[in-house]
């Protein structure tokens, strides 16, 4: 395959995909239905869909736990007024709900210490983590100007959005649509994770841990989870590979006997030939793994 940079934008039952993985505890997944419920209209047209959709759930799995309730019973009324909560007044946060997210996710497991005090949250808890994180550029010299995290900018967002939404509105809206489901992709080639910032890049190649393999394996993403097997059989993860980064990768590949593109919410299995580029994780999300002046 060759690789392409045009954007691409992600259909509903995608966006799902990338939240739900297939041991997600039903709690979850009914948040994520519920939420995708509430933004089918005009979800082409909604700009950071993916964080939109994550922010949305979270919240709606925060009140059901919080009410004892499912996600779907949870009164649109009460979102609402969730999303409206004060935010930090320096940097209009939303302190206060992120908070409350977070001791929802504690309560119900999604996020512990192991025994050896190692962190040992569940997928669940990395939708949150990379929707809190404030990506800012390692250079001092990168133009990159640190940001609200994409929380913030969900919030904000979904408030406007969901204003003129009420009890009655939101009865008559369509159920949503199942999720996307896991992807396994066989790579011929290196793995190789790309970050880049300011002045500096750096290309580093994915390696088996047990047997230093580095050509030819396969990458299995399960929601925002992504797990390696080399050729040689060893299945491990890497701290650098994430599901929604090897998506945004694989949308950008096409096929090499035509310009049809592969879809990056694709499920089932496909081969990649050659190399195959991933942004890290510690990028924005839709980093090009494939910059121009990147050799």
């Amino acid at each position: 395959m060759t690789h392409d940079t045009v954007p691409t934008r992600r259909t509903l039952p995608d966006a799902m995909g990338y939240l739900v993985a297939s041991s997600a505890p039903p709690p979850w997944r009914e948040a994520v239905a519920r939420a995708a419920q509430l933004l089918t209209p005009g979800w082409d047209d909604l700009r950071g869909q993916g964080s939109m959709l994550g922010t949305l759930a979270l919240a709606l799995y925060t009140l059901a736990h919080e009410r004892q309730q499912t996600a779907a019973d949870v009164p649109v009324e009460v979102v609402q007024e969730a999303l409206e909560q004060q935010g930090h007044p320096h940097t209009s946060e939303p302190c206060e709900l992120q908070q409350r997210m977070k001791d929802a996710l504690t309560a119900t497991g999604q996020y512990r210490w192991g025994p050896d005090l190692q962190f040992d949250g569940t997928a669940v808890w990395r939708v949150y983590r990379d929707l809190v994180h404030d990506w800012s550029p390692e250079e001092e010299t990168s133009d990159s100007e640190p940001g609200p995290t994409d929380l913030c900018r969900a919030v904000h967002r979904l408030q406007e959005l969901l204003a003129g939404l009420d009890a009655d509105r939101a009865m008559l809206l369509p159920e949503a649509p199942e999720p996307t489901g896991p992807i396994r992709i066989t790579v011929t080639g290196w793995v190789r994770t790309v970050r880049y910032g300011g002045a500096s890049a750096a290309s580093i190649s994915v390696r088996c841990p047990t047997c230093n393999a580095l050509e030819g394996g396969t990458l299995l993403v399960d929601g925002p989870d992504a797990t390696c097997t080399c050729a040689n059989g060893h299945t491990f993860t890497q701290p650098t590979l994430s599901g929604p980064h090897i998506r945004n990768a694989l949308a950008q590949c096409v096929y090499p006997e035509g310009d049809t593109r592969v879809p990056g919410g694709a499920s089932g299995s496909i081969t990649v030939q050659g190399e195959f580029r991933v942004a890290s994780s510690s990028m924005p999300e839709h980093a090009d793994p494939w910059p121009a002046w990147f050799v």
